[in-house]
C-alpha cells in the first residue's frame, strides 16, 4: 500500500491504517475460537483435546502454537465443525488446496494447508482416522527469498520510524539487523537477556522457533539508541518483560511488528516488498562475503549448517568470540559487496 511522498500527509494516512489494523485485532471474532465449544468427533474437538495435551503445551513452541492459531482462523470456518471421519481426499481437500491458492499468497497458502495437514497427522496418531486425506495434494513450497538490505537503508528506516513516533521499532530494525535475530526473537528480547563486556553489548537468548541458544551483538550506536528509548519511555519496564513496544506502549505481536515496519518502509521505499526478517539473510550474505566460515556464520545465526544439531552443538559450542568474528566478516562482506 503507497502512502505517497514522505510527509505530514503520509504520516497521517500511516495512523489512520494503523487504527483500523488495531481495532481489527480488537475484533472478539479472532479470540472466540479458543471458547468456542465444538460437538464430539469433529475437527474443532480434536483441536481443543490437542490443546489439553502436553505435545502441545510443553514440546511445541510459543511461536509454533502461534502459528497454528493463526491458520486455524481460516481452517476453522470450513472444517471446524465436520466430523473428522467425514473429510475426504476429493472434493474436501482437494478443493480446500485449491482455495487457498486462489485466495492466498503462495507462501500463505503453504502454511495454511502444512497445518492443517499436520492437525490430520494428529487425528490419525490419535486413531480418530486410518489415514491422512489431505495428502492427496502436494503442498508447493514459496521458492526461497533472496532480498537483502543496504546498511544506509537500514539506517534510513530506523531514523524515519523514530522521527515519526514508532520509537519501539526504531530499536527493532537496527537490532534486527546488527544481531542477525529472527522478528520474533526481536520482539521478545527483555533488558535482563542483554549484557556488555569489554567489546560493547550483546543479548543472549533462546531462539523461540527452535529452543537453541543465540548469542547477538549490537553496535555502540544501536546500544546508545536503546538506552535513549528506555529513558523516553512513560513506565518503567519490568527486567524480564518484552521492551520493544509500538507506539502505545503495548507489546509488540507478530502482525502488529510486520505492520508497523511496512507503514514505514512504504514512506521511504513505496513498491520496496523487503521485510524486517530479510534483515537475517543479509547478515548472512554479508559474512559470506566477508569470508566467515559455516561454524563462524551458524554460531551468529543461531542455526545448524551442514551437520547433525547434536553434533554441532558438541563441537561447535555458542561463543561470544566466535558471533564477534561474524561482525568482522560482516564490516569486511559490506565493503566487498559495495565494491562490486
Amino acid at each position: 500500500m503507497s502512502l505517497g511522498p514522505d510527509g505530514p500527509e503520509a504520516w497521517s494516512k500511516a495512523e489512520q491504517r494503523n487504527a483500523a489494523l488495531d481495532q481489527r485485532r480488537k475484533d472478539p471474532k479472532n479470540t472466540s475460537l479458543s471458547t468456542k465449544i465444538y460437538q464430539a468427533g469433529t475437527l474443532g474437538d480434536m483441536f481443543t483435546t490437542y490443546r489439553r495435551t502436553n505435545l502441545w503445551r510443553s514440546d511445541k513452541k510459543p511461536r509454533t502454537r502461534e502459528e497454528w492459531w493463526e491458520c486455524w482462523k481460516v481452517i476453522e470456518p470450513v472444517f471446524g465443525d465436520i466430523p473428522i471421519k467425514d473429510i475426504n481426499a476429493i472434493p474436501m481437500c482437494d478443493s480446500f488446496y485449491s482455495t487457498l491458492r486462489a485466495n492466498y499468497s503462495l507462501h500463505k497458502a503453504h502454511k495454511i494447508y502444512k497445518i492443517f495437514r499436520a492437525m490430520l497427522n494428529v487425528a490419525v496418531a490419535m486413531k480418530l482416522i486410518p489415514s491422512n486425506p489431505s495428502l492427496i495434494r502436494e503442498n508447493h513450497a514459496p521458492a526461497g527469498r533472496s532480498q537483502t538490505w543496504e546498511v544506509e537503508t537500514v539506517d534510513a528506516l530506523a531514523c524515519k520510524a523514530w522521527e515519526i513516533g514508532y520509537l519501539g521499532l526504531s530499536i527493532a530494525i537496527r537490532v534486527a539487523y546488527d544481531t542477525q535475530f529472527s522478528p520474533v526473537d526481536v520482539r521478545l528480547l527483555t533488558v535482563a537477556c542483554y549484557s556488555e563486556d569489554e567489546h560493547g553489548g550483546y543479548f543472549q537468548i533462546e531462539r523461540a522457533k527452535t529452543g537453541k541458544k543465540a548469542l547477538g551483538t549490537i553496535t555502540p550506536e544501536t546500544a546508545a539508541c536503546i538506552g535513549t528509548y528506555l529513558k523516553a519511555m512513560a513506565v518503567v519496564i519490568p527486567k524480564d518483560q518484552p521492551f520493544i513496544r509500538d507506539r502505545f506502549g503495548k507489546i509488540y505481536k507478530k502482525d502488529s511488528l510486520g505492520d508497523d515496519f511496512r507503514i514505514i518502509r512504504n514512506i521511504l521505499l513505496p513498491g520496496d516488498d523487503r521485510t524486517l526478517m530479510d534483515m537475517r539473510r543479509t547478515g548472512a550474505v554479508e559474512a559470506v562475503a566477508g569470508e566467515a566460515t559455516p561454524s563462524v556464520l551458524s554460531a551468529k545465526s543461531g542455526n545448524t549448517i551442514g551437520q547433525s544439531s547434536k553434533l554441532h552443538d558438541t563441537y561447535v559450542p555458542i561463543k561470544l568470540s566466535v558471533v564477534r568474528r561474524a561482525d568482522e566478516a560482516r564490516k569486511a562482506g559490506r565493503k566487498r559487496l559495495t565494491r562490486t
